[in-house]
């Protein structure tokens, strides 16, 4: 006997339901509004979808569409078919995410209340909360202070934070191989549909391709701009360089969203998708300093939270958010959930890449910004690109081992989290940081097909709309359609679409060498 379709319906109300929680839940913790988070409250009302016979229903629904194609091939019947294959994988993605989520869900709590809790004492009159480590460093002129505080928070990460991650790690594995597979990262590329080798190669040639132009152009700013030979600089060193002290009076704080609605209304776009984007940039205590984009109800209530203090990083993070916010906000509200919420989270970033990337755009930045020297500007943005790219091409290579089915020794894995790192970006980069940039499994992955799409599209918008496609009402009336689709298809489908054939590097590394 068939799966009842509305057993699979009522799955998705319920999974829903308990995705605006988590949503409402992150708002709270990460705007400041409330101390500490309660997961553990949340999954414990939502038992039944942790239910062995939840995911049983739905592989038992997938079963039956491969017979089907079987029995009826004709070409409709095989897109429909595709269409409800594709909607169901992304829901039981979710499910076992949320069964992976839902055991580890007491470290999480712990994580969280640790972090809004640490402090750091670097010598000043007060200590230094622990969320406020990286914003100082990048803050900080003085060399050897950056040291002091960079010493003080890598140190409060190793031994308060990172037993908890080396836990959750095995838990991981463990439910991975309860599920049937051997590694974690076997588990997640049958979840999601990605196949993570070929990404991998693809990136280790595009580390390759870009090695000289890297240390040759990187190696000149650190020389001129910090005094230092690359292989001498630390990580501390960067986030100082890269914060882009010499450009804040061209990206004052007040400016921000009058800048974003002046363009995107050129465009024919209502900035706040007509109030269902929140804006929470208000200052408030414990408020995380890094933006962030909230999909609480999709589409209707969607929050982009901010904490901005002025300069050209708030405004990349502001517009990255509200690219990802548009997108959730203009999604076909009858779109089913998982087109709504789920799907291929790559597509997202590529848009928050695309409103982010206009301020490495010259005739954008003419239109809209004053700056005295654009060219030098440019160039630090390019740089700044790269360095990322090739972080998180090293990123990738070491998570794909790190959730292998080899043998776990954490010392050994902070020694190659390190050993990639140098490879890639040539200056010191701190082990501590081993598990804390993976905690989100595969995040590299995301953000590289992200860059690659998004140099892409920009491409393709610039061929169809001109140069200056971000003032351009039809560029504007083809973008709302793109996102009305939401998640319905990965990148690689976009592609093909667009008419390309596939997510390949040549964009992105044709536009770095213009740009260096």
């Amino acid at each position: 006997m068939g799966v009842d379709p509305a057993q699979i319906e009522a799955i998705r109300e319920r999974s829903e339901a308990l995705r605006t929680e988590l949503e409402t839940e992150r708002y709270e913790t990460i705007s400041g509004r409330k101390l500490g988070s309660d997961l553990s409250a949340i999954y414990a009302r939502y038992r039944d979808l942790e239910q062995p016979e939840t995911r049983a229903r739905i592989e038992q629904r997938l079963a039956e569409l491969e017979a089907e194609s079987e029995a009826d091939a004709t070409p409709e019947s095989a897109e429909k078919r595709q269409i409800e294959r594709d909607r169901l994988q992304w829901l039981l993605a979710e499910l076992v995410e949320r069964r992976i989520e839902s055991e580890t869900k007491a470290l999480t709590d712990d994580l969280v209340r640790r972090e809004q809790a640490a402090v750091l004492d670097v010598g000043g009159p007060e200590p230094l909360p622990l969320r406020e480590a990286e914003f100082a460093l990048s803050l900080e002129r003085s060399r050897p202070r950056r040291e002091r505080i960079e010493a003080a928070q890598l140190a409060a990460i190793a031994e308060q934070l990172n037993p908890l991650y080396a836990e959750r790690l095995g838990i991981e594995r463990g439910l991975a191989r309860a599920l049937g597979h051997r590694s974690f990262a076997g588990l997640w590329q049958a979840l999601h549909g990605i196949e993570l080798q070929p990404l991998h190669e693809q990136m280790q040639r595009f580390l390759e391709a870009t090695d000289d132009m890297y240390r040759e152009t990187m190696g000149w700013y650190v020389r001129k701009h910090a005094g230092l030979a690359l292989e001498d600089a630390a990580r501390h060193d960067m986030l100082a360089l890269f914060h882009g002290h010499r450009w804040e009076s061209a990206f004052p704080r007040g400016d921000m969203v009058r800048t974003a609605t002046r363009f995107l209304a050129e465009m024919g776009l209502e900035p706040l998708a007509g109030g269902r984007i929140e804006l929470d940039l208000e200052p408030r205590e414990r408020k995380a300093l890094r933006a962030y984009c909230v999909p609480i109800r999709v589409p209707q209530r969607v929050v982009v939270v901010s904490r901005p203090e002025g300069g050209r990083r708030d405004w990349r993070r502001l517009l990255h958010e509200l690219g990802m916010a548009l997108h959730y906000a203009y999604t076909d509200p009858e779109a089913p959930y998982e087109v709504r919420c789920l799907g291929d989270p790559s597509l997202r970033e590529s848009y928050g890449f695309l409103l982010q990337y206009r301020l490495a755009d010259r005739s954008w930045l003419r239109r809209y910004l004053s700056l005295s020297r654009p060219r030098d500007y440019l160039f630090e943005v390019a740089l700044e690109k790269l360095a990322y790219l090739r972080r998180y091409s090293a990123q990738l290579a070491y998570e794909l081992e790190l959730r292998s089915d080899a043998p776990l020794d954490l010392d050994e894995a902070a020694e190659r989290y390190e050993a990639h790192m140098r490879r890639a970006l040539v200056f010191g980069y701190p082990r501590a940081l081993a598990l804390r940039d993976v905690a989100t499994s595969f995040e590299s992955a995301r953000y590289l097909r992200a860059w690659l799409f998004e140099a892409l599209l920009s491409k393709h918008l610039v061929h169809y709309f001109d140069e200056d496609w971000y003032r351009n009402p039809r560029c504007g009336a083809f973008i709302r359609r793109q996102w009305a689709l939401g998640g319905r298809y990965r990148v690689e489908s976009m592609v093909q679409q667009l008419g390309y054939e596939t997510l390949s590097t040549e964009p992105i590394e044709r536009e770095l060498l213009q740009a260096l």
